[in-house]
């Protein structure tokens, strides 16, 4: 039994590495404002009418994603831990237990990529294909 809890333990901080590494990703890929092209010395500005490379919407949504998950993953794991000391080291409760938190987080990190996808949809209009 002194095994799981330092599986459980490498399991919350594998968690956590992943969810510091997308929240880092999504904040850096939805932060592109202006890009000069080196050659030529033009630049691409969000306020001009010529080639915008800034998708400000969709990072804005994208960084609610993440916020909204990182948020998700937070409380879950807040309640992970507080069941885990709930058990009492049964391992009838201990299983189950980890088997809630493995379907919680599944629950999240779908709802995270649903999220994602949704933002690409974002400010298109009907076009037809409805």
């Amino acid at each position: 039994m002194h095994l799981a809890s330092h599986r459980v333990g490498r399991h919350a901080a594998a968690r956590a590495g992943l969810l510091a590494l997308v929240i880092g990703a999504a904040f850096g890929l939805t932060q592109c404002v202006q890009v000069t092209d080196p050659i030529t010395g033009t630049s691409a500005d969000p306020g001009s009418n010529i080639a915008t490379f800034s998708h400000q919407n969709t990072g804005n949504c994208f960084n609610q994603c993440a916020r909204d998950y990182a948020k998700g993953v937070e409380a879950e794991l807040k309640l992970y831990l507080s069941k885990l000391k709930a058990c009492h080291k049964d391992p009838v409760c201990l299983a189950l237990e980890r088997c809630r938190h493995e379907k919680a987080m599944d629950d999240l990190e779908k709802a995270f990529r649903d999220c994602r996808k949704n933002c690409h949809h974002q400010g298109k209009g009907s076009g037809g294909d409805e």
